[in-house]
């Protein structure tokens, strides 16, 4: 009889201690959920700062639990509202959280490629982030392959998510930023340069801004004839309105380093016509009539 009770005290026991785990569970479920419809609304506001603060209140209420689905969402919510307050470095350290509870999701690698280069932090560990999602990407043979689950931790992924100016693809996106902040010394702009050396040569491969950025390069280097090589590719396959607004600069920015003047005059009131009197369009068409009057005169 006595034994009978002691089963029957050790199950109660045990009954009411799972109930209160998991009443405690429940309540900092909902606790979890009420701090993130705050943080949420304040994300809507456009109150970034204040709002990574709050997401950042939510995810700790489970703090030392496993990085789930839930929390993982907190956390991609905090890092964009880091990101879109300008804390670039803060950002990619919450991405740097989530590739290490995700380690095959190359959009959190991306992210902290572009978070990176944005802070100007360490060139060399961007470069080597977007090599190693650039090798998950072609060894899963999903480059470019749409919506992907983005907090899948078996399965290589990759998104593009739509804007108000078309479709935004992350990886893309870290290319540019890396090979934009690789090119601010001649051997980074050799290692840029190298990047798009293949689909360089396959038209297939090449989008609007990708034109820019070779083009970009190219200038650099002085070698203004594929410079405008590129650019004009970049106009003749179209892409969103301010890709195209800087290729037409650009364009006309490199016929004048190559001295074709009178082109690069064409070019530039053609600008401003489209995008307005601009100071700096107008000092280049200033600048562009003096050295042609010159040469007339000459």
């Amino acid at each position: 009889m006595f034994r009978i009770n002691k089963i029957n005290l050790i199950v109660v026991s045990l009954i009411i201690i799972s109930s209160s785990m998991l009443s405690g569970c429940f309540s900092e479920l909902k606790a979890e959920k009420n701090a993130k419809r705050e943080a949420m609304a304040m994300f809507n506001a456009k109150d970034y700062a204040n709002a990574a603060v709050k997401f950042d209140e939510a995810f700790n209420i489970r703090k030392g639990s496993k990085i789930d689905a839930s929390r993982a969402d907190i956390l991609e919510y905090k890092a964009e509202a880091l990101y879109l307050s300008g804390n670039y470095s803060a950002s990619g350290g919450v991405y740097a959280l989530l590739s290490e509870a995700y380690p095959n999701n190359t959009d959190y690698m991306d992210m902290r490629v572009i978070c990176i280069c944005r802070a100007d932090e360490d060139i060399v560990l961007a470069k080597n982030i977007y090599d190693a999602s650039e090798a998950k990407l072609n060894a899963a043979g999903q480059k470019n392959a749409g919506k992907g689950d983005l907090t899948s931790s078996n399965t290589v992924v990759t998104a593009t998510f739509g804007t108000s100016s078309g479709v935004y693809n992350i990886h893309v996106e870290a290319l540019c930023e890396l090979t934009t902040s690789l090119s601010r010394t001649d051997e980074g702009a050799t290692q840029a340069l190298a990047y798009y050396s293949t689909m360089a040569l396959d038209d297939a491969r090449l989008n609007a801004k990708f034109c820019n950025q070779i083009g970009r390069l190219y200038y650099m280097k002085n070698d203004y004839a594929n410079a405008v090589n590129f650019y004009e590719k970049g106009l003749s396959i179209g892409g969103d309105d301010k890709t195209i607004k800087a290729l037409k600069f650009n364009l006309a920015v490199a016929y004048e380093a190559g001295m074709h003047f009178e082109k690069a005059l064409e070019l530039f009131e053609d600008y401003v016509k489209t995008y307005g009197g601009e100071e700096i369009a107008l000092h280049e068409i200033s600048f562009i009539k003096s050295r042609i009057k010159g040469k007339k005169e000459n």
